[in-house]
C-alpha cells in the first residue's frame, strides 16, 4: 500500500512539476516576446525622432545653400549661378545710389540732411530677404522638433545667428573692394562654420539612426526566431490542458459509472441480506401455525431461529441507520462507563458463539456507548467468522488513557492492495469462496462509531493472523482529572491501518 501511495505521489508531482514548468516556459516566453515587442516600439519611436532631426537639419542645410548662392550673387553678379537680372544687380551699384540718393537728400531745399534716411540694406533685395528668412523657418523648425535645452541647439542658434549677422553686415561696405573684403572675411567664414556644425550633427544623428535601425532589426529578427516557439509552447500547454481536462472528465465518468454499479449491487445485496432472514423468520412462523404435529424441542428450535433471524434483519437496519446518520452528521452516542466483558458476553451470547470463540480478558473499563460498542463488537466477530480462519480470539486490554479490545483470527486476511478500501462503505475486500456476499457496511459502520466515541479502529497482520483493534478512552481511576490523551486521528485523513 505504502509503495502504490509513494508511486501516486510521485506521479502527481511529476505530472504538476511538468505543468509549472511548461506555465513557466510559456510566461518566459511572453514575457521575452512583450520586452522585444517593447523594444520595438521605443526603437521605432526614436527613428522617428532621429529622421525627423534629420530631415529638419537637412531643410536647414539646404535654406543655408540657398542663402550662399543669393549672396554670391548679390556679391559677384558674374558667378556662374545664373539669376535673376534684378536679382544679380551687385550690391556696390545700390551702394552707389544710396550715395547719390544720400547726396540729394542732403542738398534738399534747406541743405539740411534728412537724420531719418538710411543707406539702401541688402534686405533690400528679394531673393536675399527670403533666404534669411527660410533659414530662420528651418532653424525653428528644428527647434520644435529636438525641443528646446538641447545641446545641439546651443551651438547651432549661435552660428546661425552669427551668419545671419554676417550677412546683414554687408551693407556697410563702402564700395566694391570693401564688399568683397566683408564677404570673405565675414559672410564666408561664418558660412563655413555653420556647414561644419551642420555636418557635425548630421553624422552625430546618422549615427545615432543606424544604431536605432539596427536595434530595431535586431529585436525584429529575435522576435521571428521566439515566436514560432512560443506558439510551439502555446499548442503543447493547451494540448496539455485539454488532455488533462479529458483525463479528468474519463476519470469522473468512470466514477460515476463505478457509483451507479455499487449502487445498483447494493440495492440488489440489501434486498438479498433483507430478504434471507425475513424468509427464515415466514417460514417457521408458517411451521407453528401448520397442523403438523411438532414436539416441543422442535418449537422451542424454531423459535429461536426465529429470533435469531429477526435479531440478525435488526442489526442490518441498524448498521443502515448509522451509515445514513454519519452522512447527514446527525449521529449521538452516549459516554458513560462500559465494561468491555459484559458487552462481548453479550455479543457472543446473542450469536451463540459463546464456546466458539477463545475470550481472554483484563479488567478493563472503557468510556462509550454501550450499545454501538456491541454493535461494533458484533460486526467485527461477524466479519472475523465470515471471512477469517477458524480459530476466533476476543483479547481487551488497557494501555495508558486508553482500552483495546482485540478480534483476531488466522484466517488469510485482506489483499495489501485493498487494506485502503476495508473501511469503506458498500466496499468488500474479502472474496472468500462459499460466502455469501454482504452489503460492505460492517467495518465501515465500526470505524465511524468508534470516532464517534472518540476512539478508532485499526487493521493490520501480526504473526500470520489478522487483527482488527478497537480502542476507546479508558475510565481512569480519577474521572476528574485531565487526561493527556491525544487525537488517534485526522477527519482528513483515512482510518488508521497498517499491514
Amino acid at each position: 500500500m505504502s509503495s502504490r501511495k509513494d508511486r501516486d505521489l510521485f506521479s502527481g508531482v511529476r505530472t504538476v512539476l511538468g505543468q509549472v514548468s511548461l506555465a513557466v516556459a510559456v510566461a518566459v516566453g511572453a514575457g521575452l516576446m512583450f520586452m522585444l515587442l517593447r523594444g520595438m516600439t521605443e526603437a521605432a519611436a526614436e527613428t522617428r525622432e532621429q529622421a525627423a532631426v534629420m530631415i529638419a537639419v537637412t531643410d536647414l542645410q539646404e535654406r543655408l545653400l540657398h542663402s550662399s548662392d543669393v549672396v554670391s550673387m548679390v556679391v559677384d553678379p558674374n558667378d556662374e549661378h545664373g539669376m535673376s537680372e534684378r536679382s544679380a544687380a551687385p550690391l556696390v551699384d545700390h551702394l552707389d545710389e544710396g550715395e547719390e540718393i544720400r547726396d540729394r537728400v542732403e542738398a534738399g531745399p534747406g541743405g539740411q540732411a534728412d537724420p531719418g534716411r538710411e543707406h539702401p540694406s541688402v534686405t533690400d533685395h528679394p531673393e536675399l530677404a527670403s533666404a534669411l528668412h527660410g533659414i530662420d523657418s528651418a532653424l525653428h523648425r528644428l527647434e520644435t522638433t529636438v525641443g528646446e535645452g538641447s545641446e545641439m541647439l546651443a551651438t547651432l542658434v549661435p552660428a546661425v545667428a552669427s551668419y545671419r549677422e554676417s550677412v546683414l553686415a554687408l551693407h556697410e561696405a563702402e564700395d566694391a573692394t570693401d564688399l568683397m573684403a566683408l564677404y570673405h572675411s565675414g559672410s564666408q567664414r561664418a558660412e563655413n562654420e555653420l556647414r561644419s556644425q551642420l555636418l557635425d550633427v548630421q553624422v552625430e544623428r546618422g549615427a545615432i539612426l543606424q544604431s536605432t535601425i539596427e536595434r530595431s532589426r535586431s529585436a525584429d529578427r529575435l522576435l521571428r526566431t521566439l515566436l514560432p516557439v512560443l506558439l510551439v509552447l502555446s499548442a503543447v500547454a493547451l494540448a496539455t490542458l485539454l488532455a488533462r481536462q479529458s483525463r479528468r472528465r474519463r476519470v469522473e465518468i468512470l466514477e460515476l459509472e463505478r457509483e451507479s454499479s455499487q449502487k445498483d449491487e447494493f440495492i440488489a445485496t440489501v434486498s438479498h441480506e433483507l430478504r434471507t432472514p425475513l424468509t427464515g423468520i415466514f417460514g417457521y412462523l408458517e411451521l407453528l401455525r401448520s397442523p403438523l404435529q411438532v414436539s416441543d424441542e422442535e418449537r422451542d428450535e424454531m423459535i429461536t431461529i426465529a429470533s435469531r433471524e429477526a435479531g440478525d434483519l435488526t442489526n442490518l437496519i441498524d448498521d443502515l441507520l448509522v451509515i445514513g446518520k454519519v452522512d447527514r452528521g446527525a449521529l449521538i452516542t452516549a459516554q458513560v462507563p462500559v465494561t468491555l466483558q459484559a458487552q462481548v458476553a453479550q455479543v457472543l451470547e446473542g450469536l451463540r458463539m459463546s464456546d466458539e470463540i477463545r475470550v481472554t480478558h483484563n479488567d478493563v473499563l472503557a468510556v462509550g456507548d454501550p450499545h454501538r460498542v456491541r454493535q461494533v463488537i458484533r460486526n467485527l466477530v461477524s466479519n472475523a467468522l465470515k471471512y477469517g480462519g477458524p480459530d476466533i480470539t476476543i483479547h481487551s486490554s488497557d494501555a495508558g488513557d486508553w482500552a483495546h479490545l482485540v478480534v483476531s483470527d488466522n484466517g488469510g486476511g485482506v489483499p495489501a492492495e485493498e487494506v485502503a478500501r476495508i473501511f469503506q462503505p458498500y466496499e468488500r475486500a474479502h472474496s472468500a469462496a462459499g460466502v455469501t456476499g454482504s452489503m460492505g457496511l460492517g467495518l465501515a459502520v465500526s470505524l465511524r462509531l468508534a470516532r464517534a466515541m472518540n476512539g478508532d479502529l485499526s487493521y493490520r497482520r501480526v504473526d500470520g493472523r489478522t487483527e482488527f483493534n478497537l480502542l476507546l478512552p479508558r475510565l481512569t481511576a480519577f474521572p476528574n482529572e485531565p487526561s493527556t490523551r491525544q487525537p488517534l486521528f485526522d477527519e482528513a485523513t483515512g482510518p488508521s491501518s497498517s499491514a
